[in-house]
């Protein structure tokens, strides 16, 4: 199961998006999704600290993010695609300023423009593969 939500991982914007003055980041992703090396390498290049918070299931990401207010801690959080639809009906996810964002020309054509999220306007893919298992 957590093979197929890895094939499914996407970075989202969530509401508290943009609202620290400090250069911080917060980061709400999978357990182990990201080496210490990427965020080091990150604020290194950027200047901006990266706060990372992980849990263990889509089910904890929702109701964690559903208990916050508008005070959410988290800039971005890595839900499975068939997340994205129920976050965004539900508010829990602000649009996305693509015109903000470097690189999105070099993403999979095949990746984009989902049916859970048309446009991209709220996700946007970040990670995607397969898990085998061998018994």
């Amino acid at each position: 199961m957590k093979g197929w939500m890895l094939a499914g991982a996407l970075i989202l914007t969530l509401t508290g998006c943009g609202r620290q003055e400090a250069q911080v980041l917060n980061l709400y992703n999978w357990s182990e999704y990201m080496p210490q090396e990427v965020l080091d390498r990150f604020t290194q290049e950027t200047g901006i600290k990266v706060i990372y918070t992980t849990y263990d299931s889509n089910e904890a990401l929702y109701a964690r993010l559903k208990l916050l207010d508008d005070s959410s801690p988290y800039d971005l959080a890595v839900p499975s695609t068939y997340y994205v639809s129920k976050m965004r009906r539900e508010g829990l996810l602000a649009p996305i300023d693509h015109s903000k964002l470097h690189g999105l020309d070099q993403i999979d054509t095949t990746l984009v423009d989902q049916a859970f999220d048309p446009g991209n306007a709220y996700s946007i893919p970040y990670l995607w593969g397969t898990t085998g298992i061998a018994v």
